[in-house]
């Protein structure tokens, strides 16, 4: 597993505008950061032990909790904040990972809070840990 680390060239870049056929308009596409996937993590998609929205929604806590402290998103925020996906496959998602060990999940007095146990920044460098 690599380091996530930007280079100057893709900070300068804020877009690309692509012209595919004159007469249509542009494409532009912005520069945003991208997520390796650990090891953990591609293992247990490869073993069926995750599926295809389970990386999503993981995808979806490392830019949320990659700090390493808990956050107290509900299912349906997080639903709204991916496009849309249903309370059902968040929950079931969420559920796969903590089953997985590759996020903890525990209730406080009102909410439910989520932490990764698997990647989380330290000093901007993606320090893996947990189990597959």
């Amino acid at each position: 597993f690599s380091i996530l680390d930007y280079s100057d060239h893709a900070r300068k870049m804020k877009s690309t505008t692509i012209d595919i056929w004159s007469g249509l308009k542009p494409m532009t596409f912005g520069m945003k950061k991208f997520t390796q996937i650990p090891n953990a993590i591609q293992e247990d998609i490869v073993n069926g032990k995750l599926i295809g929205n389970d990386l999503v929604v993981y995808n979806y806590l490392v830019s949320k909790a990659a700090h390493g402290r808990p956050i107290f998103y509900t299912n349906e925020r997080m639903g709204r904040e991916l496009g849309g996906m249903s309370y059902g496959k968040i929950s079931a998602s969420l559920s796969r990972l903590k089953k997985a060990n590759h996020i903890s999940r525990f209730k406080t007095y009102n909410r439910t809070a989520t932490k990764l146990e698997t990647a989380v920044l330290q000093g901007g460098k993606m320090i893996i840990r947990g189990e597959s």
